[in-house]
């Protein structure tokens, strides 16, 4: 990953990085999917795709910037966030698991 191209220190949150990362992402998926339809002309998708997958690697470099910055209280702080959200995810992920086994098996 070439780092050259990216601001320093970075002026954006890591929240926003991330959500650019996330949507940068899905355009990914999409634009991935755009190509597997269309393989008999593939040169325009595969440009996109291309094009998306350079964005995400300045995200990336951005955001790794951004983490190097951090003092270690901010870093802690976002440890937790991260953990607890993560926690919350598989835990629901989890409870509607079971929801769904208990109405099948009614």
């Amino acid at each position: 990953m070439n780092t050259d191209n990216v601001d320093r220190p970075s002026s954006r949150s890591l929240a926003i990085i991330f959500k650019d990362h996330l949507d940068n992402t899905i355009e990914c998926g999409k634009a991935l999917s755009e190509l597997f339809l269309n393989l008999e002309e593939p040169d325009q998708y595969i440009s996109k795709v291309k094009q998306l997958e350079e964005k995400g690697d300045r995200l990336t470099a951005e955001a790794y910037c951004s983490l190097e910055l951090l003092t270690y209280s901010e870093y802690i702080y976002i440890t937790e966030q991260l953990y607890s959200s993560r926690f919350k995810f598989r835990h629901s992920g989890a409870t509607d698991d079971l929801k769904i086994i208990g109405q099948q098996r009614a």
